[in-house]
């Protein structure tokens, strides 16, 4: 529900509302909160609006997989009770570009999203090294309003919302595992199938049977393409992970998805979600206008492309590939034989030890008994009852309370070399194939917050919304298999499922600024 504790605020004659979408603003505990506004500049139609954003469990570490958390933070506003509209954030080319954290604790990233001095959202994250902490940073944000044709006599509301984010670094790493997974990736040498193929580049790739080619076996119907058409090359445009990107710690999460069914005209939510309220899934409205999750901090079932699709252009971010799924598990380590997501082959898995639950339904929904110490742990079919079988809070398995002073092993957490939750089990997610020609066109294009006249996302070479070529599956879900969670397990990375399924959901990522 919306925080009615809102602020009317003047400057000269122009009118700015600001308030938050509580329920809206998951990630891991992220708080926005303090907001007002600043200097403003009438002549060139900007403001400064000051805020706190806090957030738990951040790090940066510079050694090691030389990574961090962030919070990717972005805006909507609206005129006169009208649409709402994406905010665009100053950016100057001399790098000047007025935004500030006031104790300089923080670094500010962003990208001149349209070309024009815009970005459509800022990366948050510590300036220093530190180690799994609470942190709170009080930003002063630039507003160019001016550049969305607004002038200083309209009347404007803005909303902000944050996502967290963990940063992959720009490296070179390993395809395949050298194990037997089905579908997987390996360096085509003419006698076996288990050498990893090094990505050192962005540059092109080729696909062949020939000495040194990235290469994949086909183990289904070659009409249903689900591992792909083995065709290629994958052209130099298309994200192969090599470069550094930002991806989302968690699955997207019903409240996350109810910020964006509130912020387009509410007869179009159904054809973003049909099953808003079925399984898991409790996304209500009373009047079209406001929806509101019952349980904001659970995965978002029955997501379909167009819908994630709709998502991600929305929140300014793009889809991930199924290169970068595997570059954001793996990292730079090298291959293990049909290694999880948490790096190695070990896994929870006795039948007879289903885990149980505590505080289910609420933010502190924990795992109770039969989590494993010395395997990986993941929300997948043989960890959950048959006839209870739904997905789990984000993070809930690296929020097990384990005993002593020492910390939760990314083995048990069920966690990516680069801290990544959930890529395993809880549900399957979306991504762009390298087995189709529609997903070989993606070029990473990032969303500009602006969806069309249906509440659809309009970006160029994201695979169409309708029909979903190019768009795979990769990770397994809380009614799946153990196999699906092997890194390397291709079996339906290119595999059209356009509808909604009530174990499939997703997430985006974002390439990092070059600045």
């Amino acid at each position: 529900m919306f925080n009615h504790s809102h602020y009317y605020l003047k400057i000269s004659t122009l009118f700015i509302t600001l308030f938050l979408l509580t329920n809206q603003l998951v990630g891991n505990n992220v708080r926005i909160s303090n907001l007002s506004y600043g200097e403003k500049n009438l002549t060139e139609k900007s403001l400064i609006v000051n805020l706190t954003l806090e957030w738990d469990n951040s790090w940066k570490v510079t050694s090691g997989p030389a990574n961090w958390d962030a919070v990717w933070v972005f805006a909507k506003f609206r005129d006169n009770n009208g649409q709402w509209k994406h905010v665009k954030f100053n950016y100057d080319i001399d790098m000047n570009h007025g935004h500030t954290e006031l104790n300089d604790k923080a670094t500010i990233d962003l990208s001149n999203d349209d070309g024009l001095g815009n970005a459509h959202g800022l990366f948050i994250h510590s300036k220093t090294d530190i180690t799994q902490q609470s942190v709170l940073y009080d930003l002063g944000l630039k507003w160019n309003y001016g550049a969305s044709g607004m002038t200083n006599d309209d009347t404007l509301n803005i909303r902000f919302f944050a996502i967290e984010m963990v940063y992959v670094p720009e490296a070179p790493f390993e395809l395949g595992s050298t194990g037997g997974e089905n579908g997987h990736f390996y360096k085509f040498n003419g006698t076996n199938t288990t050498d990893s193929y090094t990505v050192s580049n962005e540059d092109e790739i080729s696909i062949g049977n020939t000495v040194g080619d990235l290469w994949y076996d086909i183990i289904d119907s070659t009409s249903l393409y689900k591992q792909g058409d083995q065709l290629g090359p994958v052209p130099a445009e298309f994200p192969k992970g090599y470069n550094a990107f930002y991806c989302m710690k968690y699955e997207i999460t019903q409240g996350q998805f109810a910020g964006l069914l509130s912020s387009i005209d509410g007869s179009l939510a159904d054809s973003l979600l049909i099953r808003k309220v079925k399984v898991r899934n409790n996304i209500t409205t009373v009047d079209d206008s406001v929806f509101t999750a019952a349980e904001p901090y659970i995965p978002v079932q029955y997501l379909s492309w167009k819908g994630l699709a709709s998502f991600l252009d929305w929140a300014a971010l793009r889809p991930f590939t199924e290169l970068e799924f595997e570059k954001a598990c793996r990292g730079t380590a090298a291959p293990v034989a049909n290694e999880y997501v948490w790096g190695n082959n070990n896994i929870i898995q006795d039948t007879t030890l289903k885990y149980s639950f505590t505080n289910e339904g609420t933010n502190n929904e924990q795992v109770a008994s039969n989590f494993s110490n010395s395997n990986g742990n993941a929300i997948y079919k043989i960890t959950t009852i048959t006839n209870q079988r739904t997905p789990y809070r984000y993070g809930i398995l690296s929020a097990y309370p384990v005993s002593g002073s020492s910390s939760i092993t990314r083995v048990e957490a069920g966690a990516t070399f680069y801290g990544i939750m959930e890529m395993g089990g809880n549900v399957e997610e979306r991504v762009i194939t390298v087995g189709r020609p529609q997903g070989r066109a993606y070029t990473g294009l990032h969303g500009d917050g602006e969806l069309d006249a249906n509440g659809r996302a309009n970006v160029s070479f994201w695979p169409d919304n309708t029909d979903a070529i190019g768009v795979g599956i990769k990770g397994s879900a809380y009614n799946k298999n153990k196999g699906r969670m092997r890194i390397s397990n291709r079996v339906s990375a290119a595999f059209t499922i356009k509808g909604e399924k009530a174990h499939i959901g997703g997430r985006g990522c974002r390439t990092a600024p070059s600045n």
